[in-house]
């Protein structure tokens, strides 16, 4: 590549392990990335700074250095204008009737919170990392000076060119292509945004071919040595992983999330994904189960939806396996039961370190 050298350029192979918010990333889990070569995202998205400050303490108890940290963009303005209290309320009803017939806990009322961003920015210019990333927009150039200034790096995920272009101006030091075939939220920069449908290796060679001075992350389907010698290709200095750590024992991935994804995996029919803004009012690409086709029609609503709909997740986690895993958010990327190239047994339990062996695309020439 002739981009320029950036902390991707440390790495010993080009592997980067997804922030997965709400359990599945773990300090573990950043730890075990990097001691196989690459490097790994705390998912900061959802917690509070004491949370944060906590699991930096661990990565860096085991004695990591190179990691990153991930954060979510909520900004109100565009949370209220994206939906309807009307919306809001009728969705609201929706989710006492699924509580009700499935024995959950009711929803919590609507709220907005941006999970104390500023008190994060705050945090980590004060106590700097290696690299920032942000899902769902556009720092302020403000908050990126800050950054620069105590020597880190800025990553920003990108669902299209013109948001590539605009985060290249705003300053990112990396980008982000995220396909549209990744598990989890579309990096979309607003709630009402649809995901266009362009994948992983489209986007990434539509961006590299306007922008060839930023080095490229390809997220988004990749399962294989041969999905990221693809990404590769298509101009990425590396590729991201989330899906494929699912299963991984450095994973906090709760139980009912495991098993419906492992049903999923197992599938062998047509792939069992869908997006939904059911669960966060963002478009989130999971495994269809009960909750999802239940709300089909959820609104464009984030955070309204998310903060709506935790006592309901919380509670489906005391059920068994089966019915527990109809009511919580199964994040998986769509091609991964498809994906021949698979890690053999990646879906048994296989450690982060035997994932990235299996994918590395240096690593297998097959």
């Amino acid at each position: 590549m002739s981009t320029p050298r950036s902390i991707l350029s440390a790495l010993s192979i080009p592997i980067i392990a997804a922030p997965m918010a709400g359990g599945p990333t773990t300090a573990a889990l950043v730890t075990a990335a990097a001691k196989a070569g690459g490097i790994g995202f705390l998912a900061a998205g959802y917690q509070s700074v004491d949370d944060l400050r906590s699991d930096i303490g661990a990565v860096r108890s085991a004695g990591t250095e190179l990691f990153g940290v991930n954060l979510f963009i909520t900004q109100y303005d565009d949370a209220r204008s994206a939906t309807t209290d009307v919306e809001i309320d009728g969705f609201a009803r929706t989710l006492e009737r699924i509580a009700m017939a499935a024995g959950l806990d009711g929803p919590a009322p609507a709220s907005f919170t941006d999970n104390d961003y500023a008190g994060k920015i705050d945090y980590l210019c004060k106590n700097p990392v290696p690299l920032v990333s942000f899902t769902f927009g556009l720092p302020d150039a403000e908050i990126v000076r800050r950054l620069h200034d105590v020597g880190t790096e800025i990553a920003i995920m990108v669902t299209t060119v013109n948001d590539a272009r605009d985060a290249r101006e705003r300053g990112a030091d990396i980008l982000i292509a995220q396909g549209s075939e990744a598990g989890g939220h579309q990096s979309t920069f607003s709630i009402a945004d649809e995901p266009i449908g362009r994948t992983t290796v489209d986007l990434t060679q539509a961006i590299r071919a306007e922008l060839d001075d930023v080095p490229i992350v390809a997220t988004g389907g990749i399962h294989s040595a041969v999905d990221a010698r693809a990404a590769l290709e298509a101009g990425a200095d590396a590729v991201q992983l989330g899906t494929a750590l699912l299963n991984t024992p450095e994973a906090g991935t709760s139980a009912p999330h495991r098993y419906g994804v492992k049903q999923h995996f197992d599938s062998k029919g047509e792939s069992t994904t869908q997006f939904t803004r059911g669960f966060s009012g963002r478009p989130a690409r999971g495994v269809i189960n009960r909750f999802v086709l239940a709300t089909q029609n959820a609104p464009a609503a984030y955070p309204y939806n998310n903060q709506m709909t935790k006592p309901l997740r919380a509670s489906a986690l005391s059920l068994d396996l089966k019915h527990g895993s109809e009511y919580v958010a199964l994040w998986c990327g769509s091609s991964a039961s498809h994906s021949k190239q698979a890690p053999s047994g990646f879906m048994e339990g296989m450690a982060l370190e035997q994932v990235f062996a299996a994918i590395d695309p240096f690593g297998d020439k097959s």
